[in-house]
């Protein structure tokens, strides 16, 4: 239905989840059949996903990120410890 995801504003579409992470859909979609995520059904047959599930996600992903990133610049040489 047009506009469902501005009548739940608590529930994200797969396109909003995939601008999020800058991924396809599809991938967005695959990540719910491996559990990383939980979608919810609309009456339409349609996936939403929790927008706090959705941002604890790309939280825990940006933390492990930033990390990798971290440690890179620091066995790099490119960083030093003070």
């Amino acid at each position: 239905m047009p506009g469902e995801a501005n009548e739940t504003p608590n529930l994200l579409s797969p396109g909003e989840v995939a601008q999020l992470f800058r991924v396809d859909p599809k991938t967005v979609t695959r990540w719910a059949k491996a559990g990383k995520l939980s979608p919810v059904k609309t009456l339409g047959g349609h996936r939403r996903y929790h927008a706090h599930e959705v941002h604890e996600l790309l939280r825990k992903i940006q933390d492990k990120y930033e990390i990798t990133f971290n440690a890179l610049m620091l066995f790099s040489g490119k960083w030093r410890i003070v």
